[in-house]
């Protein structure tokens, strides 16, 4: 076996098995707090208890099977991005984001803003070769706006326009 496919695949087995001892960790604590141990993320009766389980078991899926393509066949995508990117195409064939989902979702972000302090800590910690690129992320920073912009306009526009037809609709 050649030496990038062995490494892809150690890698893709150190994930396999992060992503497991995560479910399995995660996997208790919801059912104690519903037990009566207190509250984890919010739900008070087993059956929300259960609903998180499932929304969150999908979630880390979409990681999981990102990350694998991701070490198989594109590395040059991180597996998250992929799992986010499959996590919509499933949403949008689905036409509808199911409680479980949206439950987990909701709860997770509550801890969003702690998402951001590693990047704010690299950027402290590499202030020098951001410094020596300035113009460059400058430039990325921009462009990145102005499609961010566009896309937000764009599909405000279409958002308006569905809710229009709907209205029409009997």
């Amino acid at each position: 076996m050649p030496q990038t496919a062995w490494l892809r695949a150690a890698t893709l087995n150190r994930v396999v098995a992060w992503h497991l001892a995560l479910l399995r960790d995660l996997h208790w604590q919801p059912i104690m707090a519903a037990l009566g141990a207190g509250k984890w993320l919010g739900p008070s009766s087993l059956w929300g208890t259960i609903m998180l389980l499932r929304g969150l078991f999908w979630l880390v899926l979409c990681q999981l099977l990102g990350t694998a393509i991701n070490a198989l066949f594109l590395p040059m995508l991180p597996g998250p991005i992929l799992g986010m990117l499959l996590l919509v195409v499933f949403l949008l064939c689905r036409g509808q984001v199911d409680e479980p989902i949206q439950q987990a979702a909701s709860s997770l972000l509550k801890y969003l803003p702690l998402l951001l302090v590693p990047p704010a800590v690299g950027v402290m910690a590499y202030a020098e070769a951001i410094a020596a690129d300035f113009w460059a992320v400058i430039g990325a920073l921009v462009l990145s706006l102005i499609l961010s912009l566009v896309f937000a306009g764009w599909m405000m526009q279409k958002l308006i326009e569905r809710q229009a037809r709907r209205r029409e609709q009997p």
